[in-house]
């Protein structure tokens, strides 16, 4: 999940110095990284300049620690000066070769803002370190699918895996975060469904994950969707799984992350054959009151001064309370939003926007995706309403580093609404040191997701995949049901 604030931001710089010319047209060829701050984020670019025989000049741009590769659409180096142009994002930068020809000093222009970015050389190409991702030949068995949602007329793109032997083997349907993401959940380089996949196929547990809508090669658009659709692109690949010979139809789940953690209890109040549910960072309270929570916990860390974390908290809780009503069009909530916006511009200093990550490109995007179908839908939802159905068994895990689903607030809701369903077969557990990716952590802060080597927690997925397989499971996957439907929230 995504707080308002940060939504839209790419890149800006940081670093400043003087400058010397070089002539040499190859003096920039080689490796570059790059250190950049956007308010309270951290980024890391990676720069990889080639020089051709006869196209001259081409470049590479990695945002490191946002997992994108920027197409970098002209490159050129004269009288010592680098200069590259990404359309795409509307971004450019100028810098200068120093005279010992392994920094390059100078500024990144986007979105109207021109900041400092400096460049250092490196010996050899960045790469980024995942060690817990499969490498070689694997154990089991992974077969690309095609999924078919017939309520929705679209097809979604994804991997079956299948363990060792002849099952029939339990299963989970991978259900992804907020925004739209390829079926391993990739994020700032890491790849945590493709780590959870490969450890439960290594212990006998078998998985679907699929990309989202209009991502990698499923059909649909993600952000034109609700969180009601999403679920039907859930219950697809329940049915899908279902079908297949060697899993067990009785000992299918869904191990839902985030905002898929909400999906899940969603689909298994309505959908009697999900056995099981393994929530990862799932919200329990309503999505608004979270969302405003997030936004205080993320700029606490970060060291904002409180009156500006309250001033930002109380805009945030404006637009919320104006993008759920629902008797608005989008053109009107855009519109709305950009008045408050520009309301909004003197009670901000120049500095204090700065510091909150805020100019006009973030918070037009910021505009743009909050007044989307996805968004507003996800605004109106309250877990507990599917959680208090509950009955099967349920594994719900948080982290407490975690600064976007605060684990202790959203553990005792999801508790809270287990038992009210009088659910005898949850287990909701609080993990020590790990932040909103399971990863061990020492801030939680999301700028810290990249640059962590570690996927996913090792006591985390044996946690998961000992629970699916514990025995005393399977009486209750068989036997329990659900209690009284909820009516409709929206």
């Amino acid at each position: 999940m995504k707080h308002l604030l940060a939504i839209g931001i790419l890149l800006a710089g940081l670093f400043s110095g003087p400058s010397a010319a070089v002539t040499s047209p190859t003096g920039v060829a080689g490796d570059w990284m790059g250190a950049l701050e956007v308010g309270p984020m951290k980024l890391r670019l990676a720069l990889h300049v080639e020089a051709g025989a006869q196209e001259g000049l081409t470049a590479k741009l990695n945002s490191v620690d946002q997992g994108a590769l920027l197409p970098v659409d002209t490159t050129t180096f004269a009288e010592g000066t680098l200069r590259f142009a990404i359309t795409a994002i509307g971004a450019t930068y100028q810098g200068t070769l120093k005279e010992d020809g392994n920094t390059l000093e100078g500024t990144w222009s986007q979105g109207g803002r021109t900041l400092p970015l400096t460049f250092h050389r490196l010996s050899e190409p960045f790469v980024s370190n995942r060690p817990q991702n499969p490498k070689g030949a694997t154990p089991y068995e992974s077969r690309e699918v095609r999924i078919s949602n017939a309520s929705a007329g679209i097809h979604l793109a994804g991997t079956l895996v299948l363990p060792e032997g002849a099952g029939p083997f339990p299963a989970v349907v991978f259900v992804s975060g907020s925004g739209p993401q390829d079926r391993d959940e990739t994020l700032m380089g890491h790849k945590p469904f493709l780590v959870i996949a490969d450890y439960l196929a290594r212990h006998g547990v078998a998985s679907l994950r699929c990309d989202d809508r209009g991502v990698g090669g499923s059909e649909g658009k993600e952000m034109e969707s609700t969180i009601r659709d999403f679920a039907t692109d859930a219950e697809a690949g329940l049915a899908f799984l279902a079908a297949q010979p060697k899993i067990d139809r009785k000992a299918i789940g869904i191990l839902g992350h985030s905002e898929g953690g909400l999906i899940a209890p969603l689909v298994a109040s309505t959908h009697r054959d999900v056995a099981f549910l393994v929530l990862l960072a799932p919200p329990g309270e309503p999505l608004k009151s979270l969302l405003v929570r997030q936004l205080h916990d993320v700029l606490r860390q970060a060291g904002l001064a409180d009156s500006l974390i309250e001033r930002a908290m109380a805009a945030q809780s404006e637009d919320l309370a104006l993008l759920a009503d629902s008797t608005l069009s989008r053109d009107d909530a855009q519109e709305r939003l950009r008045a408050k916006s520009a309301a909004r511009r003197s009670r901000f200093t120049d500095a204090e926007r700065a510091a909150l990550g805020v100019d006009a490109a973030t918070i037009e995007q910021g505009i743009r995706v909050s007044t989307t179908p996805w968004f507003r839908s996800l605004l109106r939802e309250d877990p507990g309403v599917y959680l208090r159905t509950i009955k099967i068994p349920v594994l719900a895990l948080f982290g407490d580093r975690d600064l976007q689903v605060a684990g202790e607030v959203n553990a005792k809701a999801v508790r809270d609404s287990l038992a009210a369903a009088g659910n005898t077969s949850s287990e909701v557990r609080v993990l020590p040191g790990l932040n909103h990716l399971f990863q061990h952590a020492t801030t939680g802060a999301v700028a810290d997701y990249g640059t962590i080597e570690e996927t996913f927690a090792p006591e985390a997925l044996q946690l998961i995949g000992g629970w699916i397989r514990q025995p005393a499971h399977v009486a209750a996957r068989a036997g329990q049901g659900r209690a009284p439907q909820p009516a409709d929230p929206q």
